[in-house]
C-alpha cells in the first residue's frame, strides 16, 4: 500500500454578481501525484481554466470552506491510501442557517470520465452515505434547503477508478503521472415559488374544514356552498408532488388579479408550477373583450366536438345490414374482408360498400330508430377500421371556430406578454366516457358498445356528472400544447384556450344546479357527445354546466392563460386590491 497525499491544490471560484442573488461555482480540483508532497495553493488564472470576464479569483482561503446564501461547505481531506483498487475516502462537511430569501438548491457533482494514454477511464462513488439518495448522472447530492432552514450533515464517501478496461501499462501510468479530479459545488438561490406562498393558505380536499361539514371532504358531486367547498384547497393525491394542485372554489373573493389591461380570476396552479387564470373582465379602454363564438362552423359530425380536429367524414344515410355484415374487418392487397358475421341488430357493423370489396361501411345507428328503416354510416377506405377512423378525426389538423376567435384576441390583445406565458397543457377530451348509466357509456364507434343510437359520449361528461370525480389527466392527442410534446401534442398557435368541464367542477360549478361559483357563463373545452347526426359540447350556463349546446351555437367566451413557475405576485387578491405580477 502506497500513501499518498495531495500536492497540489487548485481552488478557483467564479460566479455572477446580480442585485437579488449571487450564483457561486467552486470547482476544487485534486491533483494526485506520487512524486513530493509539497502543498501549494495557486491563486492566478491559467490559460486553461476557460473562464469568463466575470471570473473573481479569491485571494487567500486556506481553510477549504466556502460560503453560499449562509450554508458552509466544507471538505475534509486527509491522506489517501491508494492501494490495488486505488480507492480514496472524503467527507463534505454541509451546516448553517439559509438566508436566501426563495431557498437554496444545491448540488455536488464529481466528473467521473478522464482520458489517459488514449484511453477513457471511469471514476465511480461507492460507499456513499446520504440516507437513501444515490449517485446519479455523477450527482452526489442534489437537495433543497429553504429559507431560515438550518442544516448540519456530513456526507462520507469513496471515490474509485474502473479498472475494468485498462491495462497493467495504464495503472502504472496513472501512478507515475498527474490526474485530475474534479468535484463541483453549485448553490443557487431558487427561483421565487408563488405556490408555496399560496400552499400556506390551502387546506386539503379530502379532509373536513372551516366550509367543508363532511369528514371526508368536498363532494364533487354538489355544487359549492358555505358547507361543500368555499376558498383555496389542495387537491388531494397532489400534495407531496413538487408543483401540487392549488385551486379555489366557490363564492371566493381574493383570487382577482390585474394583468395585462384586464382583471382575471386565479382557477388552479399546474403541476408544473405555473398559475391558471380566466378572463373576468376589461381594464383598459385600448384593450376588447374576447368575441362570442361558435364552437365550431356546423354540428352535425365528430369533429365538430373538436378544439381542433383532423380528417371529416361525412356520414350517410341508407339500408344496411343485407350483405354479410360483421364487426371486424382486416385488409390485404386493396381488399377489405368481413369477419365475425352476423347481424348485429342494426348497431355497430360492416358491410361491403361495393362489389369488389376496396371499401367498407360502418353503420353505428339506426338513424331512424324508432322506424327501423334506415342506418347512419361512415365510408371507410385505405385499409381504416372504424377505430383508426375516429383517431382521424380527433388529430389536431384544423382550428375549430373558436380556436380561431381565441388565437386572434391573443394576437391582438396578449401577445406582447408571451414571455409570462407557459405552455401548460389544455385538455379536449374525447375520450369514451366510461361513467354513469349504460346509455352513457354505450360507444357506437366500438362494434361491441354501440345500442343503436349512435352515440359516443365523452369522458368529461361522466365524470362530473355521475362519478364525481374530476381529473386533470389528459391523453396526448387531446392534450393541446404549443412546442411541449412529452405529455402534449404541439398543435396550438399560442398558450390559450378555454377551462375544462372537470376544472370548473373543482371550482364548484356541477350539471343541472346553480353553484356559488365565481365563474359565470362561457364555453368549456370539454364536449358532450356525438349522437346520430349531433355534436354537443359542455358550457358554463350562468353558475351550471349544461351538455346540451350545439357546437355551432354562439356563446360566450372566457379564455384562459397559464403564468409560468417563478412569477410573484403583490396585494391581496381583493377586487379592490387585485394581485399583481412583480416585474
Amino acid at each position: 500500500m502506497i500513501e499518498l497525499i495531495y500536492s497540489d491544490i487548485y481552488i478557483i471560484w467564479y460566479g455572477r454578481v446580480s442585485m437579488s442573488k449571487i450564483n457561486k461555482i467552486l470547482l476544487i480540483v485534486f491533483i494526485l501525484d506520487l512524486i513530493g508532497i509539497s502543498y501549494l495553493i495557486f491563486f492566478k488564472k491559467n490559460d486553461n481554466t476557460n473562464l469568463d470576464d466575470n471570473t473573481k479569483i479569491i485571494d487567500k482561503d486556506t481553510s477549504k470552506t466556502y460560503n453560499y446564501g449562509g450554508v458552509t461547505f466544507k471538505i475534509n481531506k486527509e491522506n489517501i491510501n491508494l492501494d490495488s483498487e486505488i480507492n480514496e475516502e472524503l467527507s463534505i462537511e454541509i451546516n448553517g442557517i439559509c438566508n436566501y430569501k426563495n431557498g437554496m438548491d444545491y448540488e455536488i457533482r464529481l466528473k467521473d470520465k478522464y482520458e489517459v494514454n488514449s484511453k477513457e477511464i471511469m471514476f465511480k462513488v461507492i460507499d456513499l452515505k446520504i440516507g437513501e439518495l444515490s449517485i446519479n448522472n455523477n450527482v452526489l447530492i442534489n437537495n433543497k434547503i429553504k429559507y431560515n432552514e438550518s442544516i448540519n450533515e456530513t456526507i462520507n464517501f469513496k471515490i474509485s477508478i474502473n479498472k475494468d478496461n485498462l491495462e497493467e501499462e495504464d495503472i502504472n501510468y496513472l501512478k507515475n503521472n498527474k490526474l485530475n479530479v474534479v468535484f463541483e459545488i453549485k448553490g443557487t438561490e431558487l427561483t421565487p415559488n408563488m405556490i408555496d406562498i399560496l400552499k400556506e393558505k390551502a387546506v386539503m380536499d379530502n379532509i373536513g374544514s372551516e366550509f367543508v361539514t363532511s369528514s371526508s371532504g368536498i363532494n364533487f358531486l354538489a355544487p359549492s356552498s358555505d358547507t361543500n367547498g368555499k376558498g383555496l384547497y389542495i387537491r388531494s393525491g397532489t400534495e407531496n408532488d413538487t408543483y401540487p394542485i392549488l385551486y379555489y372554489r366557490g363564492a371566493v373573493d381574493n383570487n382577482y388579479l390585474e394583468f395585462a389591461g384586464y382583471l382575471w380570476r386565479i382557477v388552479r396552479t399546474t403541476d408544473t408550477g405555473g398559475i391558471k387564470i380566466v378572463y373576468e373582465d376589461i381594464l383598459e379602454r385600448s384593450k376588447s373583450s374576447p368575441s362570442r363564438s361558435s364552437f365550431s362552423d356546423g354540428h352535425t359530425l365528430p369533429v365538430d366536438n373538436g378544439y381542433m380536429y383532423g380528417k371529416v367524414y361525412q356520414w350517410g344515410k341508407g339500408e344496411g345490414g343485407s350483405n354479410k355484415p360483421g364487426d371486424t374487418v382486416t385488409y390485404s392487397n386493396g381488399t377489405y374482408t368481413i369477419t365475425d358475421s352476423g347481424n348485429k341488430g342494426g348497431y355497430g357493423y360492416y358491410v361491403y360498400d361495393n362489389k369488389n370489396h376496396t371499401a367498407v361501411r360502418y353503420y353505428y345507428c339506426n338513424y331512424e330508430f324508432n322506424k327501423g328503416e334506415y342506418g347512419a354510416y361512415f365510408t371507410l377506405r385505405d385499409g381504416e377500421n372504424i377505430k383508426e377512423a375516429l383517431e382521424n378525426m380527433q388529430k389536431g389538423e384544423n382550428s375549430s371556430e373558436i380556436k380561431n376567435s381565441i388565437d386572434s384576441w391573443y394576437a391582438n390583445n396578449l401577445s406582447n406578454y408571451a414571455n409570462y406565458f407557459e405552455d401548460t397543457i389544455w385538455c379536449n377530451d374525447r375520450s369514451a366516457n366510461v361513467d354513469g348509466p349504460s346509455r352513457y357509456t354505450s360507444n357506437a364507434f366500438d362494434p361491441n358498445l354501440g345500442d343503436g343510437h349512435g352515440r359516443i359520449v365523452y369522458g368529461g361528461f361522466g365524470r362530473v356528472k355521475y362519478g364525481g370525480k374530476p381529473s386533470l389527466e389528459c391523453r396526448k392527442i387531446d392534450a393541446f400544447t404549443v412546442n411541449e410534446t412529452n405529455k402534449g401534442n404541439g398543435k396550438l398557435t399560442y398558450p390559450i384556450a378555454l377551462l375544462t368541464s372537470d376544472e370548473l367542477n373543482l371550482a364548484g360549478a356541477v350539471f343541472d344546479k346553480k353553484s356559488t361559483i365565481y365563474i359565470q357563463s362561457t364555453w368549456t373545452l370539454s364536449p358532450y357527445f356525438f349522437a346520430q347526426d349531433a355534436a354537443r359540447n359542455i358550457a358554463l350556463e350562468g353558475s351550471k354546466l349544461n351538455e346540451l349546446y350545439p357546437t355551432s351555437q354562439k356563446y360566450y367566451v372566457k379564455p384562459s392563460v397559464s403564468l409560468k413557475l417563478g412569477t410573484m405576485l403583490t396585494g391581496t387578491g381583493t377586487q379592490q386590491d387585485p394581485y399583481k405580477i412583480v416585474q
